[in-house]
């Protein structure tokens, strides 16, 4: 089913793209082409002693000569050849978002704060960091990632929802702001929580509404879920353990 789909959208893709126009054109030709071969293959004769099919000394396939069995053998390959690469290159500009979240890989980050006037030291942050990258060749416009779901975990086996209604924007890294670019080849990081050396203090970076607040300053194990959107499309939710206990070391997080 997902081949049949993924070749359906390459032909509207191509309506797009002009791409019908051409396919017109060349059955044109081929249709032209069929049209005055007689003529072609008799100017042939002219010129290059041939045998004729009826004369017996051609051979034929089902009663036709073989000529023209390999002529629409050669379209139809030519065709299928045709088609199978207007769908890799469909696949190659259709934008895709990929998240990943990866500790080990700049998915969690430690950096420092410091006064912007004075240039002192303030304080280490340790920073847990979602990865988005364009998986085709074209850039992913108006990238957004929410935090759409926030649990509990309470033991091994069972959660308790404390957030899933209104999605929760999250911000990106360096540059700030919900929204941005994600281009082919580039790896954007989204911020989705971060905890402060001096006081141990955790937070996930979003709007909290007010009645949220005392549930995430306690200690304890959460599961966020967040989804990437942008060009109209979407990418698999990702979900981010996060285990904090008050203190800078103990402030761990893991993908689910």
């Amino acid at each position: 089913m997902g081949w049949f789909k993924e070749r359906l959208a390459a032909f509207g893709w191509a309506k797009g793209h002009r791409a019908w126009l051409y396919t017109a054109g060349i059955l044109f030709l081929v249709a032209a082409g069929a049209e005055i071969w007689p003529q072609i293959r008799e100017q042939l004769l002219d010129w290059v002693v041939v045998p004729a099919p009826n004369e017996g000394g051609g051979m034929t396939i089902l009663g036709n000569p073989a000529w023209s069995i390999f002529v629409i053998l050669g379209l139809v390959c030519l065709c299928a050849w045709l088609f199978e690469s207007m769908v890799i290159i469909h696949r190659e500009l259709s934008p895709k978002l990929e998240a990943s979240f990866d500790p080990d890989s700049g998915g969690v980050s430690v950096t420092i704060l410091t006064n912007t006037e004075t240039g002192e030291f303030v304080d280490s942050v340790k920073y847990v960091r979602l990865a988005v990258n364009s998986a085709s060749r074209k850039s992913v416009q108006e990238c957004v990632a929410n935090l759409v779901k926030i649990e509990r975990r309470l033991d091994l086996a069972r959660t308790e929802t404390i957030w899933d209604q209104d999605a929760l924007p999250l911000e990106w890294s360096v540059t700030g702001g919900y929204e941005t670019k994600v281009h082919y080849l580039t790896k954007r990081y989204v911020d989705v929580a971060r905890v402060l050396k001096k006081t141990g203090q955790t937070k996930i970076l979003t709007i909290i509404p007010n009645r949220l607040a005392p549930d995430l300053e306690t200690v304890g194990t959460f599961l966020l879920t967040i989804v990437v959107t942008g060009g109209g499309i979407s990418c698999d939710a990702k979900i981010i353990e996060i285990e904090t206990d008050g203190t800078f070391d103990g402030f761990k997080a893991r993908a689910v």
